[in-house]
């Protein structure tokens, strides 16, 4: 289920909607606005590092339940296992028979 930092579960996440620009078709212009998003995204996480949230957002707690992870994982290793043995398995013993 993974490690948490400092044993804290919560998850702070910051994000924003930005419409395409069709002046990024330009590669230069593209450079431009990434380096300036990566700046900004440096000015959030040291804000978020200093004070523990991110500076105009909403502050909303999510708590991961280790019960619902747990949940999680066993269906997709359960959906993983049916979908190995409806068709995978079959192709792979396919393959191995026409080979061998």
């Amino acid at each position: 289920m993974g490690d948490f930092p400092n044993n804290d579960p919560s998850i702070a996440i910051h994000h924003e909607v930005i419409p395409v620009d069709p002046a990024w078709a330009d590669e230069e212009r593209l450079q431009e606005f990434l380096y300036e998003r990566y700046q900004k995204k440096n000015e959030l996480l040291d804000e978020f590092y200093r004070t523990g949230h991110f500076p105009g957002a909403r502050r909303g707690v999510v708590n991961v339940n280790g019960w619902t992870m747990l949940k999680a994982q066993l269906f997709w290793a359960g959906a993983y296992y049916l979908h190995y043995i409806i068709w995978m398995r079959p192709i792979w013993q396919m393959l191995i028979a026409s080979i061998f």
